[in-house]
């Protein structure tokens, strides 16, 4: 059964430009992510090892992570409100693979969807009390604005952000 907040969730991303796709388990996800590129051309944090294909990057250097064509990263919270995802980076390594490569790809159990920013915010003072020292949201692919409101995608940060939600 699809939940209420699933279902705001995924229209409020696909609003914020995200590519969203379910899948029944997480080995699906590591199929899908499989799919984007050869293994030498992902990157990943420790907390998202096991999401990769044998062979991909993790816990790389920020040289490598640069050149990487896709960065995997676990997602620890979703917001309906805003289509967000709530990011834990605990190495540099896996913020980097959320920054640097042109797609970012997060992988989110689908039971962690919150309705609302005060709920993500509760849980970011809950992990803040814990000692977690590094949190962050995105919201959509990177996009700026020159000074005549042209928009650019992925100047400052991936081109493309895809949501892969597992479980019911």
């Amino acid at each position: 059964m699809v939940t209420t907040e699933r279902k705001a969730f995924v229209a409020a991303a696909r609003a914020a430009g995200v590519l969203v796709e379910s899948m029944p388990a997480r080995a699906d996800a590591v199929a899908s992510i499989s799919r984007l590129a050869e293994p030498e051309r992902i990157a990943a944090g420790a907390t998202a090892a096991e999401l990769v294909p044998p062979g991909a990057m993790v816990e790389a250097a920020s040289h490598d992570i640069a050149a990487a064509e896709v960065g995997v990263s676990l997602g620890h919270l979703g917001v309906a409100e805003t289509g967000g995802v709530m990011l834990l980076g605990t190495t540099p390594a896996a913020r980097l693979s959320a920054v640097l490569p042109a797609v970012h790809v997060v992988v989110l159990d689908a039971a962690r969807i919150v309705p609302g920013l005060e709920d993500a915010l509760s849980e970011v003072a809950r992990l803040r009390d814990a000692g977690v020292p590094y949190v962050t949201m995105i919201t959509g692919p990177s996009r700026t604005a020159d000074i005549e409101r042209v928009i650019t995608v992925g100047a400052h940060g991936p081109r493309e952000l895809r949501i892969l939600l597992v479980g019911g």
